[in-house]
């Protein structure tokens, strides 16, 4: 299918040319960038976007549970992959079902990270090598978050008064995943990091 396009009243000058991913209808087509377009004038500028596959799957706890954040928000879930000389990713969030379809994925092999939403006791977890084809949905399965460990504390200054409004992180290395978390110390210099 043809679709024209027009920018009008663009100055003179050097512009990045960029067509999302879906952009018709939600059929499934790749992103599209083009850096450093001259304008000058009127200019013609065709553009060929792929056809796209897709990769879905279900985030749920160790019980089928979907996993849900403390403000009702879902997981994050991010895919990464280097095809034709470039790369290629994509992010998704999951349903009220746990369910999420990632849409306008290059053809190529993903990796898959999946980040537990905030305010959640669950950890991260990732698959590798997930093949996407054009035109087709890969089902990537059902990723489980196992719950997570916390930390907590109380911050204080040299006279053991409270300091409030600190944000503290915490990072290391677990399970074949990188384990992040963080929080923020309240009026009474306490804090509470989760998703560790």
């Amino acid at each position: 299918n043809s679709y024209p396009y027009q920018a009008v009243s663009v100055p003179d000058g050097a512009y990045t040319l960029s067509v999302p991913s879906e952009p018709v209808n939600g059929a499934g087509y790749t992103r599209f960038y083009e850096w450093g377009l001259a304008v000058s004038g009127t200019v013609t500028k065709d553009v060929t976007v792929e056809e796209a596959g897709a990769i879905s799957g279900k985030v749920t706890d160790v019980e089928g549970n979907p996993v849900i954040g403390q403000y009702g928000s879902g997981a994050n879930i991010s895919a990464y992959s280097y095809v034709y000389g470039g790369y290629s990713s994509g992010y998704a969030y999951s349903d009220s079902s746990g369910n999420f379809t990632m849409k306008g994925l290059k053809a190529g092999t993903y990796d898959i990270s999946v980040y537990p939403p905030y305010g959640s006791d669950f950890a991260q977890t990732s698959r590798t090598s997930i093949s996407v084809t054009k035109g087709a949905t890969t089902s990537a399965g059902n990723f489980l978050l196992p719950r997570a460990g916390r930390i907590a504390g109380r911050v204080t200054g040299d006279g053991g008064a409270a300091v409030a409004g600190v944000y503290l992180n915490a990072s290391g290395w677990a399970y074949g995943n990188n384990a992040y978390g963080w929080g923020s110390v309240d009026s009474q210099g306490n804090y509470v990091m989760t998703g560790l």
